[in-house]
């Protein structure tokens, strides 16, 4: 799938990237418009209520603590991911857009350096671990 550079996200605030977001659905998004709900406090009402502008933007909303500790950890996984693959990843700070489904944003942990690719970089703590069993990677990922 094409994308397109909808925004450059590196020195943009969290209340102009959530207000961006708004303009399309999201990996994270489609997870829960098909799963009905794929993370704590989402519904497939709660996108609509947000894309729709219902859901007020809230300036002072502290990161939860998945989001906080994932993004702690994004370059210690990247770094493990590379010893395993011996791909190298670079930051992408942007927002994508689909040419084809302009309705589809993605914000992509990190790109692969010489492939074709986007990278998602994922923590898990111990309350998720039952996701994980097996191996098998969570539907809602596989849908981001």
């Amino acid at each position: 799938m094409d994308f397109i550079t909808l925004a450059n996200t590196k020195d943009m605030s969290r209340p102009d990237w959530l207000e961006l977001r708004r303009q399309g659905i999201g990996g994270s998004e489609i997870a829960t418009i098909v799963l009905g709900q794929a993370w704590t406090n989402s519904s497939r009402y709660s996108v609509w209520a947000d894309k729709v502008g219902i859901t007020p933007i809230d300036e002072n909303e502290p990161e939860n603590h998945r989001y906080k500790m994932g993004h702690l950890l994004e370059p210690v996984i990247a770094h493990l991911f590379f010893e395993k693959t011996s791909i190298k990843t670079k930051r992408r700070n942007a927002i994508m857009q689909s040419k084809k489904w302009p309705f589809l944003l993605a914000n992509i942990d990190r790109e692969a350096i010489g492939v074709r690719a986007g990278v998602e970089l994922k923590t898990a703590d111990p309350w998720s671990a039952d996701e994980w069993k097996g191996g098998q990677l969570p539907d809602k990922y596989y849908l981001q």
